[in-house]
């Protein structure tokens, strides 16, 4: 994405990865993300209202995995971009609760929040003064809402069901004025 402001690039690097680590000493395994982005643009100065955003991962028997990775954004440069186990799928739609392409469709149903609040409402909040203080810019960030949440998923593709995990979130931006462009 590029505007008058600057560019952003982002990079969905490992959409699926097998992970294996120690927590407290306790061998542990499970899926990860890692993603890239690069940006030379002020965060309160990216041109969107609404970003949508999340990763799907479930076991594909025989297979191996199938992964879902889509971000939305709304606003004056809007912005939808998914991939399904690594293929970009044009025509895509995405809404919170249900991303789909031409051949397939994931349906979510969220089962736990992760985050639900404004960002400002976090530890910037425990900053005396910081919202009264801070830039008109860094409060359009401050205002910013985001719902983050855990779901269960069911890919239809190919005739075939797979159920697996999601984790998904809206990202509600604070107004965007002349002030904070």
């Amino acid at each position: 994405m590029s505007s008058p402001h600057g560019k952003i690039r982002w990079e969905c690097l490992a959409p699926a990865a097998d992970l294996v680590g120690h927590v407290h000493g306790v061998p542990r395994a499970g899926r990860g993300y890692c993603e890239e982005l690069e940006m030379n643009v002020a965060p309160w100065r990216v041109p969107i209202s609404t970003l949508i955003w999340g990763r799907f991962v479930a076991d594909a028997p025989g297979e191996g995995q199938t992964h879902v990775v889509w971000i939305k954004w709304e606003g004056p440069m809007p912005l939808c971009v998914v991939f399904c186990s690594g293929a970009h799928c044009h025509a895509a739609s995405i809404e919170p609760l249900t991303i789909a392409a031409d051949s397939w469709h994931l349906s979510l149903q969220e089962v736990a929040v992760l985050r639900d609040g404004k960002l400002g409402s976090g530890p910037l909040a425990r900053i005396p003064g910081l919202a009264r203080l801070a830039p008109r810019g860094l409060r359009r960030l401050l205002d910013t809402h985001e719902h983050k949440v855990l779901s269960r998923g069911r890919l239809f593709k190919d005739g075939a069901e797979y159920s697996g995990w999601a984790i998904s979130e809206v990202v509600q931006f604070g107004e965007l004025t002349p002030e904070t462009t």
